[in-house]
């Protein structure tokens, strides 16, 4: 893959990559929300790899196919995730979590080491989450994701809070 880094009006690096190169395993149990990430990869030039809606297909799924990163739901009907996790980690495969607002549903490998975009999903914070994971051969930030994986991770943790209702 080629990636060609040149300099913006304010003297950073961006990144410039190959248009659909980059494969995203998606699971998603509810339908709106799977096309809204189909439709934010799509503009990005990304491939989406799902949407997969039960466990047991996207542990399968998980195990052989070919993927850049994945964007997991916290929970497939009911069911916690963390199996799915579980296998990308072992993969070496980067991810980015999906919540609800109470993030009752999160996989227990997320609290702390991979960026968390509550639901509603805002396209802008999803992005924001997979280029932080990603490396740079594939649309990931050009100087690390340290202060990028930060600002997701405040920009999902305010978002929770001004989203819990009012007594």
């Amino acid at each position: 893959m080629k990636v060609n880094l040149s300099l913006s009006s304010s003297w950073e690096r961006r990144v410039v990559y190959k248009k659909g190169k980059t494969r995203v395993l998606v699971t998603e149990d509810e339908h709106s929300v799977a096309l809204q990430i189909a439709a934010t990869l799509r503009s990005e030039g990304w491939t989406m790899v799902g949407p997969f809606a039960s466990l047991a297909e996207a542990v399968e799924k998980a195990r052989v196919l070919d993927i850049d990163c994945a964007v997991l739901d916290g929970d497939l009907k009911g069911e916690p995730t963390d199996p799915v996790a579980e296998i990308i980690i072992e993969r070496n495969i980067p991810f980015v979590c999906t919540v609800d607002e109470r993030r009752y549903n999160l996989p227990a490998v997320c609290h702390e080491r991979y960026p968390v975009v509550p639901k509603p999903i805002q396209d802008g914070d999803l992005l924001l989450a997979l280029r932080c994971v990603l490396p740079m051969s594939q649309g990931g930030p050009a100087r690390g994701p340290g202060r990028l994986h930060a600002r997701a991770q405040v920009r999902s943790g305010r978002r929770s809070k001004q989203r819990k209702p009012t007594a």
